[in-house]
């Protein structure tokens, strides 16, 4: 995902991240470095989306600290780590989608309730899809036999006009975006496209559209002809899967049972309205009633049969009148229990007279269903009669079903969870998940059931908990994850954090609480923070001893049982010394600390030595019963590592009981050797760096920085005495055939030689350093006189000019110089070194092999440097 071959700036990071979480990326790094300089200001926290080669779009955990500011406050260096969540933000997403899908369909179920008008109906089920389902646009279109097409009838989202149309054609040669909802309308089932962008032109004129995302359209029905479709737009690839596209399907069925209800109600009412004055108003009712109504004399003949019977039992009234009920609508199965249920009626021992019962009836075309079933008997002229109110419920039992299903899915959905849910009623579990009862330590699940949420929060919560949970009842939107410290059974405490969310259980209010055991996270944070606070104290100088001290502590602090020593190895390989042991006592450290065995065994050996029992272990010979004494019972020593594996020291836990190491203790031990490790390496790196900033790698001269502060110095000495001193500049002759006809390596042996010869011509007090290449700079304090510095010169033309041995071959080369002398030639550090150079180069341009000093006397108007011999050139040195 990053190329780790190269350092990462701040500012290559927003061209991978995904647009919408630039913002929190930006607000949380402005954060940060901005930061007053404590933790909560200098830390950095994000999850986000980063740009994958292979996979698109991956959601990350940046986590980081401002290491290093610079005097202004700004920061300069942040350390910090990516985690990979993508796989666990992916399934919080498809939990979520479900969780909030079937929100949608409770609510929509409670809409067809409430709602008595269609459009409104259609309008209220678009925002609800958009609002609890989280679809960026809903839209339902009815079908225009006319036209044939599909017109608009409610939307609720974005306005986007390529999804919206005002008329989408039911041909095949309908536009790219609109062809899965006239398919579906078409086809009368759903059709899917998740990715736009993937799916085919189907016309000569139509470009591909710059819309993507998932799209998908379910029909719905009236008395079983389609005669619209309910489409729904996420602008995310590969939306649908099989699930949701189940639960979207439910919902269209829903429409459609609404529309035939609507259809059935409106026929009623108009049916009602039109006969409420009529003398037909008694048959009429009989006629417009939703229930089928119908009459049989005591011998189960049929003598009125009204327009519901008809349409429920596809029978036409005249072709039934006068026939037996039980062959018409009974299945032959139950015709003989229905001919003894008259029977048992006229002997006065029936008991199904004005009860409602659910039986099995059947239709014309042979065709069964349930129905519910209440007769009534009747007298009517002296003459016994019955009267059947029966009902079809097969919708109901589909709903029923459905219902049960959709609880048994959830159930399923709740178990093969691998996060801990409960869902609680007034407060008390009713269903949970494994995941639940490992999170509890509960081993008997039955032990759950009916128990109150509140005994596994810990009391500190309890507000916290009652406020979050608190949510009214048509809220279905998830409270944000909190933080809380929750119970087990057995009494321990452990960190999670928890998100409820409401919902419909088994018919009652309930509240689904899924919570997440973050004792790993808590832990993995205060590793981070103390290995983040450990190495600020390496990087700001703090002195090791109190580095190796907090390293103690914080060990301690994280394995509470243990007790931690850190000995460091001496110079001479073997020798440990220096413990640090902040909790041991005092009579312990001599004896268990740096002479005990097992520490030693580690520094010998390169690797971990665990003791699991001090009282049994032969390393612990001669120093159990002090170790017994103090209540140290097991031990583990590591050692410490610097680079290429050389052994600093030792790092070791002292337990109270007699155990094993945890994998915790291990990896705990390991990241702490390690912070050891950089610890001591990096003070000793320091003297290193301290001494390859100021002197040349090469030849051990000190380098042109270091230089530069000698020459301060004797700057500031002059002024001071009013003494003088002489800057000599100088460069080899020859150099440069040197290297292009015998090497580079031959050069730098060259280089040694004459580095080593020049600074044994100059007194110790004088200075000498080398700039690169071919060149040095000479420095001569306390120069009592002028002559000197003219000697000094000539030592050094006469050591340079002797034979160098390379192999068996013999190199001889000369060196120009050039003299400045302060404060006759420049009264400040730059005028010397440039003056000293100018004459260094007019020494070369006279022959090379000598020196000349540079002198403002010796310049004419143009500025040009006389000739001088060597005498006179001591002359002027002298003067």
């Amino acid at each position: 995902m990053l190329d780790t071959s190269k350092t990462w700036r701040s500012s290559s990071l927003p061209a991978i991240i995904h647009e919408l979480d630039l913002p929190l990326f930006r607000a949380r790094l402005h954060d940060a470095l901005k930061g007053n300089g404590d933790d909560a200001c200098t830390t950095y926290h994000a999850e986000l989306r980063l740009k994958d080669i292979a996979r698109g779009w991956r959601w990350v955990c940046i986590s980081g600290r401002i290491m290093e500011r610079d005097t202004a406050g700004r920061a300069l260096r942040m350390v910090g780590t990516f985690s990979d969540i993508d796989e666990r933000k992916k399934a919080e997403s498809r939990i979520a989608r479900l969780r909030d899908l079937y929100a949608a369909l409770s609510q929509t179920n409670q809409a067809i309730v409430r709602i008595a008008d269609r459009n409104t109906l259609f309008s209220e089920i678009c925002r609800i899809a958009v609002e609890h389902g989280r679809f960026e646009l809903a839209w339902i279109g009815l079908v225009d036999q006319e036209k044939a097409c599909i017109v608009p009838c409610a939307a609720h989202g974005i306005a986007n006009s390529s999804l919206v149309a005002t008329g989408i054609p039911l041909d095949a040669a309908t536009p790219q975006q609109h062809a899965v909802i006239a398919s579906a309308v078409r086809e009368g089932r759903p059709d899917i496209c998740n990715d736009l962008q993937m799916m085919p032109v189907t016309c000569s004129n139509t470009s591909r559209i710059a819309v993507s995302g998932s799209i998908a359209s379910f029909p719905f029905a009236q008395e079983g002809k389609t005669i619209g479709t309910l489409s729904l737009y996420a602008p995310i690839p590969h939306f649908f899967d099989g699930q949701l596209i189940e639960l979207l399907t439910e919902m269209s069925r829903d429409i459609s049972f609404a529309i035939d209800n609507y259809a059935r109600e409106a026929q009623r009412s108009a049916m009602e309205s039109a006969l409420v004055d009529s003398e037909q108003f008694k048959s009429a009712i009989l006629t417009a009633a939703l229930d089928c109504i119908v009459s049989t004399d005591e011998h189960g003949t049929i003598v009125s049969f009204n327009h519901a019977a008809e349409q429920t039992f596809r029978r036409k009234s005249a072709e039934v009148l006068g026939k037996n009920l039980a062959d018409i609508i009974t299945p032959p199965e139950w015709r003989e229990q229905h001919r003894q249920g008259i029977e048992h009626f006229l002997a006065g021992e029936s008991f199904l007279l004005n009860r409602r019962i659910e039986l099995t009836a059947m239709r014309a075309d042979g065709s069964t269903f349930p129905v519910e079933l209440a007769v009534v008997p009747l007298c009517i002229r002296g003459e016994r009669m019955f009267t059947a109110f029966i009902r079809d419920i097969s919708d109901v039992k589909r709903s029923q079903t459905i219902l049960k299903e959709s609880a048994i899915r959830y159930r399923q959905l709740v178990e093969l969870s691998p996060e801990a849910t409960f869902v609680c009623q007034n407060g008390h579990i009713t269903l949970f998940n494994q995941a639940g009862s490992r999170l509890l330590g509960v081993r008997d699940p039955e032990e759950l059931l009916g128990r109150s949420v509140f005994d596994f929060v810990h009391p500190a919560c309890h507000a916290l908990f009652q406020e979050r949970s608190q949510l009214r009842p048509h809220e279905v939107q998830p409270t944000p994850f909190i933080e809380q410290v929750w119970m087990r059974q057995d009494g321990t405490a452990v960190d999670v954090e928890i998100g409820a969310t409401n919902l419909i259980y088994n018919d009652m209010p309930s509240m689904q609480i899924v919570v997440r055991d973050i004792t790993e996270r808590k832990r993995t944070e205060a590793l981070q923070l103390g290995q983040n606070r450990i190495l600020n104290m390496v990087a700001t100088g703090v002195a090791l001893q109190e580095i190796l001290t907090a390293i103690a502590r914080f060990v301690e602090s994280q394995s509470r049982d243990a007790l931690c020593s850190i000995v460091q190895l001496a110079g001479d390989g073997h020798t440990l010394q220096g413990e640090i042991a902040p909790s041991l006592p005092l009579s312990c450290r001599a004896r268990t600390g740096p002479p005990s065995e097992p520490i030693r065994a580690a520094a010998r050996r390169g690797e971990p030595v665990i003791v699991k029992d001090i009282s049994s272990d032969p390393l612990w010979e001669h120093a159990r019963d002090v170790a017994l004494e103090h209540g140290l019972r097991a031990c583990m020593s590591w050692p410490i590592h610097g680079k290429h594996k050389k052994v600093l020291g030792t790092f070791a836990l002292f337990f109270r009981r007699s155990k094993e190491p945890s994998v915790k203790d291990r990896q705990l031990c390991e990241i702490c050797a390690n912070l050891a490790g950089i610890a001591i390496e990096s003070r000793a790196s320091e003297e290193k760096i301290r001494y390859l900033a100021h002197y040349d790698g090469l030849t051990s001269l000190p380098n042109r920085f270091l230089f530069k502060e000698y020459l301060d110095l004797a700057l500031r000495s002059a002024r001071r005495h009013g003494k003088k001193f002489a800057v000599l500049f100088l460069d080899l002759d020859k150099f440069k055939e040197i290297n292009d006809t015998m090497g580079h390596d031959a050069g730098d042996i060259v280089l040694c030689e004459i580095a080593t010869r020049l600074r044994n011509c100059l007194r110790h007090t004088d200075k000498i350093a080398r700039m690169g290449g071919d060149e040095f700079y000479v420095l001569i304090e306390e120069l009592g006189d002028g002559r000197y510095a003219a000697d000094v010169a000539q030592k050094l033309l006469e050591a340079a000019s002797l034979p160098v041995l390379i192999g068996s071959k013999e190199c001889r080369l000369s060196v120009s110089i050039g003299i400045a002398i302060y404060p006759d030639d420049g009264n400040d550090g730059p005028t010397l070194l440039k003056n000293a150079d100018k004459a260094m180069y007019k020494a070369k341009d006279l022959g090379k092999n000598g020196f000349q000093a540079f002198s403002k006397l010796k310049f004419n108007d143009a500025g040009k440097l006389h000739q001088s011999s060597l005498q006179s050139i001591r002359h002027a040195l002298l003067s």
